[in-house]
């Protein structure tokens, strides 16, 4: 997605991407590192103090990997509050912890827009082409149903703030399992294809020129 947004954007005057990958997801990054939110944003708003800043964020997939794989329950000890660790270890409730702490982050930042991206609609019936996951590797179904649980999770965390919009990333990638990611070690059915990615860019193009292009004027 970062890289067909990078498109739109090279054709433009004045206009710089920031990206942040969560690789592993939220929380973990936040301890552990190597990325850390707080510290990215702080350096973009001492950059450029005065420009106009739109932010589009998710975290998602990586959270429900991290928070529900069976085979990160040693991972997960690192980094989560050893009195989360018991027996009957939500990861819908430790997700919807946080992204809240994720979203209180994105609010004390002075952005012109600010958009948070639903989860896409990972894991189709047809399985994971490329992902070489053990048959008994992860302690949830492996459907598209189950991002769509995590978005509802984050719909009710979102109600409770004011200036966050929301674009979809789930329904548009989930009507296309036939566009998804062909990349070096095969098809990656998890990540959306080229025409996908391509009108999900062009949505937060038009969200842009509509909230915050058409305003200057």
């Amino acid at each position: 997605q970062k890289d067909k947004m990078r498109e739109f954007i090279n054709q433009m005057e004045n206009v710089e991407l920031n990206f942040l990958m969560l690789h592993l997801g939220y929380r973990r990054n936040q301890i552990l590192g190597p990325a850390n939110i707080q510290r990215f944003l702080d350096e973009i708003q001492h950059k450029a103090p005065n420009d106009a800043k739109v932010i589009l964020f998710n975290t998602g997939l990586h959270d429900i990997h991290q928070l529900c794989g069976a085979e990160n329950e040693d991972d997960r000890r690192k980094y989560l509050n050893s009195s989360l660790l018991v027996s009957d270890f939500s990861c819908t409730a430790e997700y919807r912890a946080l992204l809240k702490d994720f979203i209180a982050i994105i609010q004390n930042f002075p952005a012109d827009l600010k958009v948070f991206q639903t989860s896409t609609a990972a894991w189709p019936k047809y399985g994971n082409w490329g992902i070489e996951w053990n048959t008994h590797g992860q302690a949830m179904p492996l459907v598209s149903d189950f991002c769509a649980a995590f978005n509802y999770i984050a719909f009710e965390v979102l109600a409770e703030q004011d200036g966050i919009g929301i674009m979809d990333g789930y329904w548009i990638t989930y009507s296309r399992p036939d566009n998804r990611e062909i990349g070096e070690i095969g098809k990656k059915l998890s990540h959306p294809g080229d025409e996908v990615l391509s009108f999900m860019s062009r949505i937060w193009a038009k969200m842009i020129l509509d909230k915050v292009c058409y305003n200057q004027f």
